[in-house]
């Protein structure tokens, strides 16, 4: 298989060099394509990778509320150490916010990011 397939690019220009994969699938289904969409939308879809992370955290919200337990001990290591290496600084909060299992801070966090940002932006 070619590495669009094991390997997509834009799942792996992370500044943390995590693939996403290595978090994701940990992850609950609706945290997992939060996160997944986040991680590749610099590289994919930009701003409306941005909107359907937001439907996800959202989505979790009004089914499970709004708290998250990862079920790894690794996984907020990860998700801090994606912070830590982040340079946008409501994209390092959204990080955070998910490492602490507060998925409300982390969609305001990345609300903030999607209202601050005009899709040329995305890239800076």
């Amino acid at each position: 298989m070619s590495s669009n397939v094991n390997h997509p690019r834009h799942y792996n220009t992370h500044p943390s060099r995590i693939e996403a994969i290595e978090i994701c699938r940990h992850l609950d289904f609706n945290i997992g394509n939060a996160v997944k969409y986040v991680w590749r939308h610099r590289d994919k879809g930009g701003h409306e990778d941005i909107e359907k992370a937001l439907w996800y955290l959202d989505d979790h919200i009004t089914e499970f509320g709004p708290s998250y337990h990862h079920p790894s001990n690794d996984i907020p290591i990860k998700l801090a150490l994606a912070a830590e290496t982040e340079p946008n600084p409501h994209l390092k909060a959204y990080y955070l916010s998910l490492a602490q299992g507060d998925i409300n801070q982390a969609a305001q966090h990345l609300r903030q990011y999607h209202e601050n940002h005009t899709p040329h932006q995305e890239h800076t």
